[in-house]
């Protein structure tokens, strides 16, 4: 069995979490390739051994960005994304994770790198592990995601999806959620990628398993973030980015 991790939208974090990365996913399974899908922007160096590399650029209205991919899908762009109006940060963090979503499902297509892998994992860069994540033994037919921060929807920050779900689960995009941006919001009663993703997963009936929640966001004290500043841990001298994230983990880990 062969996977693909797939590390999303920038390399941030990764010299901090590296590390956990490496300790808890690489060296306990075989058969891993990792895949940079990230900013032109983004430090490679920091990352050794990668497989694959695909680069969009850091653009300064990440409108461009979505507009950009729904050209290559042939989907007409709704008014919202050609409207100048000014975003928040939320609906930018959102709108790059959809686009994000798009890219690297055009480039697992142009690249016929779908066959070549049995999983995709997405990881973000700034996940700090915690706990052995075992690849060996798992279900064809189920995406595995965290039990928790579903936040109205289902988590969006680490999944590991079959070959047979990777188009779909890729495949985000719904003009529904884009006819106005201004339902676009931090909340559980608007819409975020959290929500997008279970409406996804609804609409293929993709069967979902949950894993224990063992990994967290971080970031450095000078490393700049448009959402969440987070709180600063001494014991590990980051940030936290999310602190109901890393309760839940700090929670998990006693079970252990």
């Amino acid at each position: 069995m062969k996977t693909l991790i797939i590390i999303p939208s920038q390399t941030r974090g990764f010299d901090s979490t590296y590390s956990s990365f490496k300790k808890h996913i690489l060296d306990k399974n075989s058969n891993i390739d990792i895949g940079l899908f990230v900013s032109d922007e983004s430090d490679l160096s920091i990352i050794p051994n990668y497989k694959h590399h695909f680069t969009l650029p850091e653009y300064s209205d990440h409108r461009e960005g979505l507009i950009h991919e729904l050209n290559y899908l042939n989907i007409d762009i709704p008014t919202s994304l050609t409207e100048k109006k000014k975003l928040d940060n939320y609906q930018i963090s959102t709108i790059i994770h959809i686009y994000y979503r798009l890219f690297i499902l055009r480039m697992l297509r142009e690249h016929h790198l779908i066959d070549t892998y049995n999983f995709f994992m997405i990881n973000r860069s700034d996940l700090m592990h915690t706990q052995d994540i075992d690849l060996s033994s798992l279900n064809h037919n189920k995406v595995y995601l965290p039990n928790g921060e579903q936040w109205g929807g289902l988590p969006d920050r680490f999944a590991i999806i079959p070959k047979k779900h990777i188009q779909n689960w890729l495949n985000i995009y719904d003009e529904m959620f884009f006819k106005d941006l201004s339902q676009i919001y931090g909340s559980i009663s608007k819409y975020g990628p959290e929500y997008m993703t279970k409406h996804n997963k609804e609409k293929h009936n993709i069967i979902i398993k949950y894993i224990p929640y063992t990994f967290y966001c971080v970031r450095k004290p000078e490393d700049k973030t448009r959402w969440s500043s987070g709180i600063y841990i001494e014991s590990i001298r980051l940030y936290v980015k999310y602190p109901s994230e890393y309760k839940l983990v700090t929670k998990n880990l006693s079970l252990y």
